[in-house]
């Protein structure tokens, strides 16, 4: 009997479904979120697994929880906006638990091409506060880029065209 009392208090302090649902739409009203992310909030929030698929699906249902276009969005604000490759962008969204399908799919209009423009323009930004001779100037601008997640052949186009070789005598 003391079994089912505990489980009883357990059952009356676990999240109802309402304060579930209310949590994941707070969360949801400061940035979108990836279904792996609602799940992680509620779980910490210690609701029940079938609380948290009902609050879950009717998200779903409602369109507000849908990964492929939490990561195309991802995609735009974080490389378009804020100059990040796609090294970075795929380790942010499968640590956000995007699958790597949907991940691919959101890179997609991120070919070489579009990269190396990225990685010129981050490159032009940072280029004008280097300082140092011209070879310190290229490793720190080369980190830079690395850093930003692109890869080496936008890295190496962005900062020949940005920093001249230097000199060998």
């Amino acid at each position: 009997m003391a079994a089912t009392d505990a489980d009883d208090r357990a059952a009356a302090e676990a999240p109802t479904l309402a304060q579930a649902r209310g949590w994941a739409l707070n969360q949801l009203a400061r940035r979108a979120r990836s279904e792996a992310e609602l799940r992680r909030t509620l779980q910490r929030r210690q609701a029940p697994g079938s609380v948290i698929e009902a609050v879950i699906e009717g998200l779903r249902r409602a369109g507000l929880v849908d990964d492929a276009a939490f990561a195309r969005q991802w995609v735009e604000e974080r490389a378009l906006r804020q100059g990040y490759g796609p090294r970075r962008l795929t380790a942010e969204l499968r640590q956000r638990g995007v699958s790597s399908e949907i991940i691919e799919a959101a890179l997609a209009d991120l070919d070489a091409d579009r990269e190396r423009d990225l990685a010129l323009e981050a490159g032009r930004a940072r280029s004008r506060r280097l300082s140092g001779d011209l070879t310190q100037q290229r490793r720190r601008l080369v980190a830079f880029l690395q850093r930003r997640g692109f890869h080496w052949d936008a890295v190496e186009a962005a900062v020949n065209s940005l920093l001249p070789e230097p000199e060998t005598y």
